[in-house]
């Protein structure tokens, strides 16, 4: 029912759940609630997804692509999820949030998605946050990412192991004079 009380009437392929996004995609109910949150929503998701099939270097998911292009002010549209807000942990809540804000910065637009609606159960499919980009933004490489990784877990190796050396020299009655060239 709509804010006016007109019902519309749809037709859908069955009764189940999942028949509800086919229902919110038909033109007669698009042409209704495109200026509600969810017309807005669903448009948003719908216009993601031709950019993705299309030109994929425009439209990214994830939170890890996502950020990075962000980083660089190419997100025009940001698409998140609720449930991605309320993540558990504090750390990935943050991050959403200073990825919403940075959105924002930029002038890019931002869709909260519910996730008991059925566009945002679409979008947490994708990891529940999903871009559509203002130019074309080559995917970050993962293979970079790894070495990188690799060298942080080297360093952070070398770091302990040298701290194990200096306690064992402690240990064994080892000590070190430090002159700072200051007389007493």
């Amino acid at each position: 029912m709509l804010k006016n009380g007109m019902v519309i009437t749809a037709h859908a392929s069955s009764a189940y759940r999942h028949s509800l996004a086919e229902v919110l995609l038909s033109p007669a109910v698009q042409n209704r609630i495109q200026d509600s949150a969810a017309g807005r929503e669903i448009a948003a998701l719908e216009r993601w997804r031709r950019v993705f099939a299309t030109n994929p270097d425009r439209a990214f998911f994830g939170m890890k692509h996502v950020m990075t292009a962000a980083g660089v002010g190419a997100v025009a549209t940001l698409l998140i999820s609720d449930r991605v807000l309320r993540a558990r942990n504090v750390e990935g809540r943050q991050k959403a949030l200073a990825l919403v804000e940075l959105v924002k910065e930029m002038n890019g637009d931002v869709f909260v998605f519910s996730s008991l609606h059925v566009s945002g159960e679409e979008l947490n499919k994708l990891t529940g946050v999903a871009a559509v980009l203002r130019y074309d933004f080559p995917e970050p490489d993962d293979e970079e990412d790894e070495r990188a990784r690799e060298e942080e877990e080297k360093e952070a190796k070398a770091l302990q192991e040298a701290e194990a050396a200096a306690l064992a020299f402690f240990d064994r009655g080892g000590s070190i004079f430090v002159d700072n060239g200051t007389e007493e």
